[in-house]
């Protein structure tokens, strides 16, 4: 019974994992920065909608667009369509932000989206 209750009580905790974000930088496709994170209510946002994240599978590979760095943490591949993979030598794999306007907005890579609709 107490392995059980062990068992239940870790995985309620792996559930409710928290990632710590001190900083979000932000890079445009040309390796320019774009935004850097740093106020606390602006990194609780960006930290709700990036956990609210799933894994998809997709045939092709979407067109990233950004370059967002978690500090503490790693370099991730964004599209402004909604998609993330972790940028790595191995395949990764591919996300989606649940929340694709209000993360851009968020990032402020929505005005790129825009004008890569026009073209």
């Amino acid at each position: 019974m107490k392995l059980i209750s062990l068992l239940a009580l870790a995985l309620l905790s792996f559930n409710s994992y928290s990632i710590e974000i001190e900083k979000v930088k932000i890079w445009g496709d040309d390796s320019k920065p774009l935004k850097v994170i740093t106020e606390p209510k602006h990194i609780e946002l960006f930290r709700k909608l990036w956990e609210a994240k799933s894994e998809v599978k997709l045939d092709t590979h979407p067109q990233w667009t950004n370059k967002i760095d978690l500090i503490p943490g790693d370099r991730w591949l964004y599209s402004d369509k909604g998609y993330l993979s972790v940028l790595s030598m191995k395949k990764s794999r591919i996300y989606y932000i649940n929340n694709v306007d209000q993360f851009n907005v968020l990032i402020k890579s929505h005005n790129k989206a825009q004008q890569n609709d026009l073209r």
